[in-house]
């Protein structure tokens, strides 16, 4: 009955793009949410191709539960071939945290040699400086694996997402007379700006697999990994784009700076799904 119920709701939306919801505010029964998506439910569906053609169906298990007006909805798809995969808030969590650790580190990367000629005043050594952060990258992804073992995946990315807000927060206030202009201090800043980045790397695919089992971890980290080309694309683009308007990376610091303590934010509310009994991720999600 609920299944029905919402399959007339959502006909009445679509189907008319003048439509309101405002002019079904008076309708009967009452569409309440809160009620409507609480406890055990049950949806079909269809995957087509791109010629329109069904190609799999599949069932959604789905529990609703609601705490102080916030909800939550586990779902479980079961597909007629018989794969089961699972929905989890954690999973989203992770993408978003990829996409700022990889951005940030990104842009520095990116646009590294103009940061070093032009705001440092070095502009012979940065080919040397990219290269150092080369190597602090390879180096970072051994080194965080390594810890990440010792001390969990959430700890040691929330380590690498504090220095890496530090240092690039560093560079915000960093002008030709500052302690970069040092050459040793310079190639150990960037090669710690690329251990940084590299931690995200290393431990993403390991807490994909601690959380979501290794089943399905090509799949899941497949997915995942979509957040990299989007965050660096974007934020790396963004940092060339506000030093052509702004004539310099102050802005483009702030930013990386602020997306690292959201996703540190974000980190200390994440925690393994494996605690609820999932087993895996949908490609899907």
């Amino acid at each position: 009955m609920r299944i029905l119920l919402g399959l007339m709701f959502s006909l009445m939306i679509f189907g008319c793009s003048s439509q309101s919801l405002d002019d079904y505010a008076n309708s009967s029964p009452k569409f309440d949410v809160e009620n409507y998506f609480k406890g055990q439910l049950q949806a079909q569906g269809i995957v087509m191709d791109r010629g329109g053609k069904v190609t799999r169906r599949f069932t959604v298990e789905m529990l609703g539960t609601w705490k102080d007006g916030q909800g939550k909805l586990e779902e479980w798809f079961i597909f007629d071939d018989g794969e089961k995969t699972t929905r989890t808030w954690q999973f989203y969590i992770i993408w978003i945290i990829f996409a700022f650790g990889s951005g940030a580190g990104l842009m520095i990367i990116g646009n590294l040699a103009s940061i070093v000629k032009d705001q440092i005043g070095l502009p012979a050594f940065s080919a040397i400086a990219v290269s150092a952060l080369a190597l602090g990258n390879g180096g970072g992804r051994v080194l965080y694996g390594i810890l990440s073992d010792k001390i969990g995946r959430r700890n040691t990315l929330l380590i690498a997402f504090i220095m890496q807000a530090f240092l690039i927060g560093g560079l915000f206030f960093t002008k030709t007379s500052t302690v970069l202009t040092n050459v040793p201090v310079l190639m150990v800043f960037v090669a710690l700006v690329g251990a940084n980045y590299g931690a995200n790397l290393a431990v993403i695919p390991a807490m994909m697999k601690d959380y979501y089992g290794a089943k399905n971890l090509a799949m899941n980290y497949g997915v995942v990994y979509t957040a990299w080309g989007l965050g660096g694309f974007m934020v790396s683009q963004l940092g060339s784009i506000i030093k052509d308007n702004f004539g310099s990376y102050q802005y483009a610091y702030i930013l990386a700076a602020g997306m690292l303590i959201l996703g540190t934010g974000l980190m200390i509310f994440l925690k393994s799904p494996q605690n609820n009994q999932v087993t895996a991720v949908s490609a899907e999600a």
